[in-house]
């Protein structure tokens, strides 16, 4: 434990803000190289610099050193996570050499894990074995984080003193915690090259068992190959995000395929698995090179299907965006660049083109098929598809815009399929069954 004095700086709050349309820019926020930051309560906000990590009691408007690096700690935080004002979690590079590189830290030696119990004050090791990243606390015991090297979900059950494998598949690049119970995790890609097809599990045990959500008898060469971030805001519904976005409302039995994704190309976002079940998202475009070098900021208010921007003076590599966990459009946001910090105000965005988030109603009967078949939607579609099991093209239908068809399969032999109902605006699968099987023991 690294016992240090509680060393406060109060900055008056004189010429506090600097407006720029909806963005306030936190000038009484010392300066400071920023690298990451947590808002674990209403007015409580916590940032993490090269110098010191900084805490607000009053929603940034003034500012307070709780502790500062030193050589006796020569280290940085570059993650950060409190579960409430005195508890929190910080991942750190222990030989203190953060070089700010391409949009990212380049970290010289393994990180370390550390915990404060005392809302900052003071930090101790309690992990120095692992390469943890996105580390989450349920509670004050319960922990879950991807070790990076291995792609493996850990969770720890005493406070993060000891960790143990709960998902060892590897690639595992993010993860959704719905409630104690429900969990998600996303096999996918770090990057938009060479990426591995998706998988979504799902654990209903807080991580002791999984299943395999997604694909789940799905065509595997029709789905995104890229995809780096997923939420779930209950169980069963949720987004997986990359240059597609998909989403499910019965955890992928069937599903809608978008090609507006929120994190489409060029620009590479961090959503900060901020999609809530009112829609509404913040995300930074972090590493921004076809925008002219510079990083930029958006809003959604339908589960990033249509998105504005909101622009600060423009700067370079927009570091870490957080809000509140229970965010609505009255909602505070925070935003850190390398050398500022912005508060954005939820209800001053800017208007939003909305359309609903649920799937489109779209019915298939009968089932099991026969020798054909009818499809119905609330939506025109143009073309119906259909695979077998084993993700070849057996079938492909023209439809010219309607909203009923109805498909013959008398080519098709009795098993699973996948149909694929495309129309102008998206894609939704489901699965079919052809004839009745029969299972002889």
């Amino acid at each position: 434990m690294f016992n240090k004095m509680f060393l406060f700086l109060i900055v008056l709050a004189t010429n506090a803000m600097m407006t720029y349309g909806q963005i306030e820019v936190l000038t009484t926020l010392p300066s400071d190289y920023y690298i990451s930051l947590s808002h674990p309560e209403n007015n409580i906000v916590y940032i993490a610099g090269c110098n010191n990590v900084y805490k607000s009691f009053d929603s940034g408007d003034t500012w307070q050193i709780c502790y500062t690096f030193d050589s006796c700690f020569a280290t940085r935080f570059f993650g950060l996570f409190f579960l409430n004002e005195q508890t929190g979690i910080a991942t750190a590079s222990p030989n203190g050499k953060n070089l700010w590189r391409y949009g990212v830290w380049d970290l010289t030696g393994k990180p370390n894990l550390y915990r404060t119990d005392d809302g900052g004050v003071s930090w101790q090791c309690i992990d120095s074995l692992h390469n943890f990243v996105n580390v989450r606390m349920v509670s004050t015991d319960t922990l879950f984080a991807i070790e990076s090297n291995e792609g493996n979900l850990y969770k720890s059950v005493d406070g993060g003193h000891s960790w143990f494998v709960i998902l060892n598949e590897g690639h595992i690049c993010d993860y959704s915690i719905v409630n104690n119970r429900f969990l998600y995790a996303l096999h996918g890609s770090l990057g938009y090259f060479d990426a591995p097809s998706p998988i979504v599990y799902k654990s209903s045990d807080s991580g002791m068992t999984w299943i395999t959500i997604f694909p789940n008898r799905t065509c595997s060469d029709q789905n995104p190959k890229c995809v780096d971030q997923l939420y779930f805001y209950e169980e069963g519904k949720g987004f997986v995000y990359g240059h597609h976005q998909m989403y499910t409302e019965n955890d992928f039995t069937s599903y809608v395929l978008s090609e507006t994704g929120f994190t489409s190309a060029p620009d590479e976002w961090d959503i900060q698995s901020r999609c809530l079940h009112n829609g509404l998202q913040m995300a930074s475009s972090w590493i921004s090179r076809e925008v002219n070098g510079y990083g930029r900021v958006s809003v959604s208010r339908d589960y990033g299907r249509h998105h504005a921007f909101v622009s600060p003076p423009n700067h370079l590599y927009f570091t870490n965006i957080c809000d509140l966990a229970t965010c609505d459009e009255d909602s505070v946001f925070y935003l850190i660049t390398m050398d500022e910090a912005y508060r954005y105000r939820g209800s001053s965005f800017p208007s939003v083109e909305v359309v609903e988030h649920s799937m489109p109603k779209t019915k298939i009967f009968p089932q099991p098929i026969a020798d054909k078949f009818y499809v119905t939607s609330d939506i025109p579609f143009y073309k119906i598809e259909i695979y077998n099991d084993e993700g070849k093209l057996v079938l492909i239908q023209d439809c010219n815009n309607q909203e009923n068809v109805e498909i013959s399969t008398t080519m098709l032999k009795s098993g699973f399929y996948v149909i694929k109902i495309i129309s102008d605006t998206q894609i939704i699968y489901n699965k079919i069954i052809r004839g009745l099987l029969i299972i002889s023991s």
